[in-house]
């Protein structure tokens, strides 16, 4: 009603600034003051639909619409103006992030403020997204590369960790590497309070080798021996079922420094 009278307003004195205390529906279904309504601008198609910020602008509104909010918004100086994509994956990234309460000490559901329900698909998303930048090298210069390796993945144990807690399983390595991965499941290094095996629901995604090394290049996903990480590996070795484990994981570690060399 008001955007179809807005000339006849303004004739009667009713400039934009008269409207700024207007209240905006946005998708959470409450009402809320137009600067506090999170609205885009220049951004035609929304990236991860399926995570939605809260009180962002109702999808009802027509673009007539959300066009005349938009400009009482910029006129109210409004911080909650999104204009571009990278902004809104931002984010949307640290809504997920600061949903996320983490309990390492825990054995049973280490997620707290966001069930496993709800976190499991909105990650999925998330992975497949960031997955695609991380192959065309894009994702370190965006603003969310750095909050993305906060965010817990899964582990064969069925709880979320952080990504440099987790080590690739058998599952996912090749019969040969030419990188120096090592098999430490497959060695007989069985998964314990040190060790800790990605989960092989990640198998099941589009495209899962990409994924792998998005998790092992990015994420920290440990999948070989690194003269970085001697000694942690070695005590590793040492809980393990077998003196074996540690000449294999050696040896291991002498071929992923013949490889780097090559």
């Amino acid at each position: 009603m008001l955007l179809s009278n807005r000339d006849e307003l303004k004739e009667k004195g009713y400039d934009i600034d008269k409207f700024i205390s207007l209240r905006v529906q946005t998708i959470d279904n409450t009402f809320q003051p137009v600067s506090e309504v999170r609205l885009i601008k220049g951004v035609e198609n929304e990236p991860i639909k399926s995570i939605r910020l809260r009180k962002q602008i109702n999808d009802s509104y027509t673009s007539e619409v959300k066009n005349f909010i938009l400009e009482i918004a910029e006129k109210a100086q409004s911080k909650n103006i999104i204009t571009s994509e990278d902004e809104w994956v931002n984010r949307k990234i640290k809504f997920i992030k600061s949903s996320l309460m983490v309990n390492l000490n825990s054995e049973q559901d280490n997620l707290r403020g966001i069930s496993r329900g709800i976190y499991e698909p909105l990650l999925h998303d998330i992975i497949l997204y960031c997955a695609k930048l991380y192959q065309t090298k894009e994702l370190p210069s965006k603003p969310y590369a750095a909050t993305l390796k906060e965010l817990l993945i899964k582990g064969e144990d069925g709880i979320f960790h952080v990504g440099s807690d987790l080590t690739l399983g058998s599952s996912y390595l090749p019969k040969t590497s030419k990188h120096g991965a090592c098999d430490f499941q497959g060695n007989g290094i069985k998964a314990n309070s040190i060790i800790k095996y990605l989960s092989k629901e990640y198998l099941e995604y589009d495209n899962w080798v990409v994924v792998r090394d998005f998790f092992t290049k990015y994420w920290g996903v440990h999948f070989k021996f690194e003269r970085s990480t001697y000694l942690y590996w070695r005590t590793i070795s040492l809980l393990s079922i077998s003196g074996i484990s540690i000449l294999v994981c050696q040896t291991c570690w002498i071929l992923s420094k013949i490889n780097n060399r090559q």
